[in-house]
């Protein structure tokens, strides 16, 4: 999907100003979705989706974790209220 805005909004010619980091960015990143993916269905396999799937949705508290501690971004309240009502429905959900 990736590819096709890119040659669809006539961006190929950006690709070439990617440099080694870039693109080894590009390569863990797919790989790590890969994996993801991977790791989701084979949990969709074990267990009932009614639990995979919340669990899975609480992703979020990775990123954000990672945005704050490695990106040092701020985390305003209105988002940490925003975290704190999608864990506390989660855990509803796998009640």
């Amino acid at each position: 999907m990736a590819w096709a805005l890119v040659l669809g909004l006539g961006l190929q010619r950006e690709i070439s100003t990617l440099n080694r980091k870039n693109w080894g960015f590009l390569a863990v990143s797919g790989v790590s979705t890969g994996l993801s993916w991977m790791f989701y269905y084979r949990a969709l396999q074990e267990g009932p989706a009614s639990v995979v799937a919340p669990i899975d949705k609480l992703s979020i508290l990775v990123t954000v974790g990672f945005s704050c501690l490695v990106l040092r971004e701020r985390l305003s309240r209105r988002a940490a209220a925003g975290l704190l009502v999608l864990t506390c429905g989660t855990l509803l959900l796998l009640l």
